[in-house]
This record gives C-alpha cells, structure tokens and sequence, in this order.
C-alpha cells in the first residue's frame, strides 16, 4: 500500500506542472475573454445611448417644427457631434470583431499557417496606420484647443469631440496590434474571418 501511495505521489508532481500550465492559458483566455466583454458592453452602452438621443434630438425637432412653428435649436449641431461619438465608438468594437469590410481573394492562394501569417502583417499594418491616424488627430485636436473653436450656434467646444477621436482611434490600433502579437483563432481556409464568422 505504501509503495502504491507512493507511486501515485509521484504521478500526481510530475503532472503538476502540465496542469499549472494548462490553468495558467486557462486564466489568460478568461482574462482576455472578460476584457474584449467589458470593452464592448462599454462602447455598446455609449452607442446605444448616442442612438437613443439622436432619435429624441431628431424627433423633437420634427415635432417643434411642424406642430409648434419652431425646430429645435443646435438640432443638426448635436446630430453631428452625436455621430461623431457614434462612430469613432464603435471603431474599436468592430476591429475587435472582425467586422470590417474585407476582401478575400488572397486567402484562397494560401495554406492555413501562410493565412495565419498573412493575417498577422495585416493587423500589423493596420495597427501602425490606425496609430498614425491617432497621433494626426491628436496633434489636430491641440490645435482645435488652442484655438478654441467651437460650434456656430450653441457654443460646444469641438476640441474634446477631436481628442475622444484620437483616443478611439489609438484603442482601435490597439487592438489591431493586440491580433499582430496574440494571435487569432485559426481560420478555416478560405474565410474572410479567422473566427469563422462570414
């Protein structure tokens, strides 16, 4: 009995360290899992709530102008800085889930590990210029500030709306350069996803 005790000791440390591993790449999946989560449910509230007041703005300027005689003032100022929001919020999330216009011609030339390596130059290559674009726009917005302009009508400050577009813009090429370093899920040959998604 105590040899078979001792035996089975013996098994039990030699497959510790396998199982450290496999529950470390376990916790590791499950963190990055709950932060792409967190990011959308996020940006998804933000855009839902932007939705829900360009739909007010919009219907309360219709009302005020056909029943009461009178639009809403700031109407189309608000709808453009509301869309800007929109946008630039929902930049990242669809980076995040390959939700990008793509074309797919190329993947049909090459076997799955070239594909996966293909994939990888082009997250590379969209992280550097999305990067660039941030840096562009934030140079912009500190001009924008130093200037400080803002709407015709009701006054609101556009430097901010300009430096939230940088910062959208550097999370996108984030997360292009988190794809370039992490990886993706291996795609099925051919598909314009490596998730499988269509």
């Amino acid at each position: 009995m105590r040899r078979r005790s001792s035996a089975s000791s013996a098994r039990k440390r030699s497959v510790s360290p396998c199982r450290t591993e496999l529950s470390a790449v376990r916790v590791t999946r499950t963190v990055r899992r709950d932060w792409r989560r967190g990011m959308e449910v996020a940006l998804g509230l933000v855009a839902a709530a932007i939705l829900l007041g360009l739909m007010l703005t919009t219907v309360a300027d219709v009302v005020g102008r056909y029943l009461l005689g009178r639009s809403l003032r700031g109407a189309f100022e608000l709808t453009e800085l509301a869309l800007v929001v929109l946008i630039f919020a929902g930049l990242p999330l669809t980076s995040a889930a390959n939700q990008h216009v793509t074309m797919d011609f190329i993947d049909t030339w090459l076997s799955r590990p070239n594909l996966l390596r293909w994939r990888r130059a082009a997250n590379l290559l969209a992280s550097v210029l999305i990067g660039a674009l941030a840096v562009a726009t934030a140079l912009k917005a500190e001009k924008i500030a130093a200037y400080a302009d803002t709407t015709d009508i009701l006054r609101i400050p556009v430097a901010p709306f300009v430096y939230l577009m940088a910062v959208a813009t550097l999370v996108t090429a984030l997360v292009h350069l988190g794809k370039c370093l992490l990886g993706e899920r291996k795609p099925e040959h051919g598909s314009a996803d490596p998730e499988g998604n269509v």
